[in-house]
């Protein structure tokens, strides 16, 4: 997956450079009281149980 990001290894991350990925990548947090989704564009969505 180089040509859409690269591995930081000072920050521990992947860092996306192209945000037209394949498919979207979404990363989740969430516990018992909300949850959210954070998309590669800026996006995100809060949804409440």
């Amino acid at each position: 997956m180089p040509q859409y990001g690269y591995f930081d290894d000072n920050a521990r991350e992947y860092v996306i450079t192209r945000p037209d990925t394949p498919y979207p990548w979404i990363n989740y947090l969430g516990c018992d009281d909300f949850f959210r989704a954070f998309f590669q564009h800026f996006g995100r969505v809060l949804l409440l149980p």
